[in-house]
């Protein structure tokens, strides 16, 4: 379960680049700067921050319905945002990973509630598409959002 999907902060002292690892195995594997992370909350709640996105995430997750599309941002940079388009089929989420062009400075990363439902200019960037089972993705990255709670105490 926990392999689906991999979200690590590194501790490379990079000051909030080049330092979030992100990993979806036959979809997506960057490392993005956890900068607008940091503005958010701070260096010592960067990891509280991330899960707080994560936990968004998994709210979204479960509240979507069949046929509808909800964007989870995870790269925020100066002229784009990085993120899974997720939509659900069935029991089923069909999962994309690519950007858009608002610019990751504009979005809260603890509540991107102005974002998740409103892309309108999504890019794909992968050649692939994940089919998975919703409750399986939600709790995988669950399980992420804990581990990094845990790290954070």
């Amino acid at each position: 379960m926990a392999g689906i999907i991999k979200i690590e902060f590194l501790e490379n002292n990079t000051e909030g680049h080049n330092d979030l690892l992100f990993s979806v195995p036959g979809l997506v594997e960057e490392c993005f700067d956890s900068y607008y992370f940091i503005i958010a909350e701070g260096m010592p709640s960067v990891k509280k921050t991330l899960a707080a996105l994560l936990d968004f995430w998994v709210q979204k997750i479960k509240a979507l319905q069949e046929g509808n599309v909800i964007y989870l941002p995870i790269d925020f940079s100066d002229q784009y945002t990085g993120c899974l388009r997720v939509e659900m089929e069935a029991d089923k989420l069909m999962v994309d990973y690519g950007y858009s062009l608002r610019e990751g400075w504009c979005i809260n990363p603890r509540n991107p509630e102005d974002f998740y439902n409103s892309v309108t200019d999504f890019t794909i960037t992968s050649e692939s598409r994940l089919t998975i089972i919703a409750a399986d993705f939600a709790n995988a990255i669950k399980h992420q959002a804990v581990k990094l709670q845990e790290l954070n105490t």
